[in-house]
């Protein structure tokens, strides 16, 4: 196991980006960058050597766009998916945060985690290597109450899996959804996604609104497209004519996982994805998962070796609480209050 580290680009200011390749025991490596904590590329060791199967861009620049940003590999903070105008109370007190996906809120707002600078330490510890981002986070960035100190450790293990954990503290009660946001394509040529098998262990979903904004219910997935409990092509689901398929133009949508409906539990499977004889497992503690085929790439920009960014030529599995969840009460809490520790662990392990 090794890591390197590499010149990324430079920022505003003349402040350096750098980049981390982390490769494990077991021939998987990862690209990060201090800037977002982007995971920048992911490849995978099978048969035909290496295969690069995340989506992601060789230079700084494509990283730091605001409108229309894809959120590539993107650190997601401080509140993950949705938050409906901005708004929600938080004991008796009402808090507007910032709208960047009028009139809502989208990933923490364009000033979100996605866009900082992260204290970076690359680290080895037994058969793991990995990288730890540090960063605080101000009372009262894009809006969000309590000074945040944030520490995320991604871990590339021997067993070629990417573990991700996730730990915060607050000085005053504020509300927090972290997540990951790395496109996969598992063939790694960038073609579409249609023909992945795909698992998700969920037996209910949540159903969005015209805004891509939760109802509040929560639907069976039993004789609809959203019932990936057995394995089933992507692209049949994305050819369904669902209602709530058509409404996305695609899946973009919570499955409330299996299991306890809390934040916190035992690690347990969320999805598992196959193409080309490259497997995906999700393992997560978290109540939800976002599971997003790339509906938004319009094709116009360009990834590593040219590769036309375009429509579910990737997809998403954020392991994260519920879209809305502060202004849902029966949705699992995102509150954080001092004292606490935010706690979240996600491994994608490659088979």
């Amino acid at each position: 196991m090794k890591w390197r580290r590499f010149e990324f680009g430079e920022l505003p200011g003349g402040t350096k980006a750098r980049l981390f390749e982390l490769e494990g025991e077991g021939g998987l490596r990862v690209s990060l960058s201090d800037f977002g904590g982007h995971v920048t590329r992911i490849q995978v060791p099978t048969h035909e050597g290496l295969r690069d199967v995340a989506l992601g861009h060789d230079r700084l620049e494509p990283y730091r766009i605001t409108e229309g940003n894809p959120y590539l590999g993107s650190l997601i903070g401080r509140f993950a998916n949705r938050i409906r105008e901005g708004r929600f109370v938080l004991d008796g007190e009402e808090h507007q945060v910032a709208v960047n996906e009028s009139p809502h809120t989208l990933h923490g707002g364009d000033g979100g985690f996605h866009s900082r600078l992260w204290r970076a330490t690359p680290l080895t510890d037994g058969d793991r290597v990995g990288l730890r981002l540090e960063r605080e986070s101000p009372h009262g960035e894009e809006g969000f109450p309590g000074r945040l100190l944030v520490t995320v450790f991604y871990w590339v293990r021997a067993d070629n899996a990417l573990e991700i954990r996730y730990q915060a503290r607050t000085d005053r009660p504020t509300i927090l959804n972290l997540t990951n946001h790395t496109y996969f394509n598992l063939g790694g040529r960038g073609e579409e996604i249609g023909e992945h098998q795909a698992v998700i262990h969920g037996s209910r979903f949540l159903p969005i609104d015209p805004e891509f904004i939760p109802t509040g219910d929560w639907l069976p997935v039993a004789g609809t497209p959203f019932d990936l409990r057995s394995p089933r092509p992507i692209g049949q689901g994305l050819r369904s004519g669902h209602p709530q398929i058509r409404r996305a133009k695609g899946y973009d949508h919570t499955w409330v996982l299996d299991g306890p409906d809390k934040k916190g539990q035992e690690l347990r499977p969320a999805a598992k994805v196959e193409a080309e004889g490259v497997a995906l497992e999700v393992w997560t503690d978290q109540p939800g998962l976002q599971f997003y085929t790339g509906n938004s790439l319009d094709g116009k920009a360009r990834g590593r070796h040219g590769q036309r960014l375009a429509r579910q030529t990737g997809f998403c599995l954020e392991a994260q609480n519920f879209p809305n969840a502060p202004n849902h009460a029966h949705f699992p809490s995102s509150v954080l209050r001092p004292g606490e520790t935010y706690r979240q662990r996600t491994e994608y392990r490659f088979r």
